[in-house]
């Protein structure tokens, strides 16, 4: 399991072995708050500016038609959610990949 609250650990050990192969790759994180998005065509914007866009389910998601071309969406959704096929369904006819990956079940305790 990775902390992804420890983001620049987890790009460098990711960087590092493309480096070492001679694969050039570049990491950007972006981080907006909820209270201030940007108009609409700021958030078009990211969104066409990412080539791989990791990102928790939502209604942002929204505007994933607009990654650049050849791009990949990878979506975390909370445990109990995997059936829902949203934005699988949203980029079904663009030349967008897209993956999800689920929470585990909460322990009983």
């Amino acid at each position: 399991m990775v902390d992804l609250a420890q983001v620049e650990g987890v790009l460098l050990g990711v960087v590092d072995p493309d480096q070492a192969a001679g694969v050039g790759v570049v990491f950007e994180t972006d981080h907006v708050e909820n209270s201030a998005p940007g108009s609409f065509c700021d958030q078009l914007r990211r969104f066409a500016s990412a080539d791989v866009l990791v990102s928790v389910h939502g209604a942002h998601l929204v505007n994933a038609p607009w990654i650049a071309p050849g791009g990949l969406l990878l979506e975390a959704l909370p445990y109990g959610n995997w059936g829902k096929g949203h934005h699988a369904r949203l980029l079904k006819n663009t030349d967008l990949e897209y993956l999800r990956v689920c929470g585990l079940r909460p322990s009983p305790s």
